[in-house]
């Protein structure tokens, strides 16, 4: 599977006040520009536009419109190809001029689509804002590096777009099954977490949480 990590440098232009925990606020935004850029029937809804199944859009974030999963997998719907990765400071307030930065980690062949967008959203989401209004307006700001597993391939000064060809692949392996095995997961979470079973956010889950699946800087539960 191709995989791929864009870290993304931006300076807001105003001051911005964004929340303890900051995912939500950039993917809600992220997804918001996303559409902006590329949707070519700005009145269409998703669910019924013709072009739902080659969209770049409904491939990342409305997957089930894009596509069924492969026969077999026991899922509803096809994952999504992404994960958003916030800064994970408590810093809520933010004056202008200042640096955030958050990362995109890209799943599959969207690697060789959704980075030649980057350019056009960021500039696209700046321009909207995020977070909570201040004197009526959310916070602006402009990205000035993008960076791709470390290396930067895009900056403000040159607006010049240098993707790697060859990109790197993530190998999974299953380890040989013993009989009456069990294993044990330690997870620290560092923002919420909302699980969903069957496709709904049930009471219980068909298996146990440990006292060790804590938030990280909070007592276990």
């Amino acid at each position: 599977m191709l995989y791929g990590r864009y870290e993304f440098r931006c300076r807001f232009q105003s001051d911005a006040r964004l929340p303890l925990y900051k995912g939500s606020t950039i993917r809600g935004a992220f997804g918001h520009a996303f559409k902006s850029v590329v949707c070519i029937l700005k009145h269409q809804a998703c669910e019924t536009c013709l072009l739902k199944s080659q969209c770049i859009y409904t491939k990342v974030f409305e997957t089930h419109l894009a596509g069924s999963p492969p026969a077999g997998m026991r899922i509803a719907d096809v994952p999504h190809p992404f994960v958003i990765r916030p800064p994970l400071t408590t810093r809520m307030a933010f004056k202008k001029g200042d640096i955030f930065v958050f990362s995109l980690l890209l799943f599959g062949d969207v690697n060789h689509q959704l980075p030649y967008f980057f350019i056009r959203i960021l500039e696209r989401m700046g321009n909207l804002g995020i977070g909570k209004k201040i004197n009526d307006r959310t916070g602006r700001f402009t990205m000035e590096t993008v960076s791709h597993n470390g290396r930067i391939v895009y900056s403000q000064e040159d607006q010049k777009l240098r993707m790697d060809e060859d990109l790197p692949r993530l190998t999974l392996s299953t380890p040989p099954e013993k009989a009456n095995s069990r294993n044990r997961v330690m997870i620290q979470l560092n923002t919420p977490l909302r699980l969903k079973f069957k496709t709904d956010m049930p009471p219980s889950f068909p298996f146990i949480f440990s006292q060790e699946l804590c938030f990280a800087g909070s007592p276990p539960y």
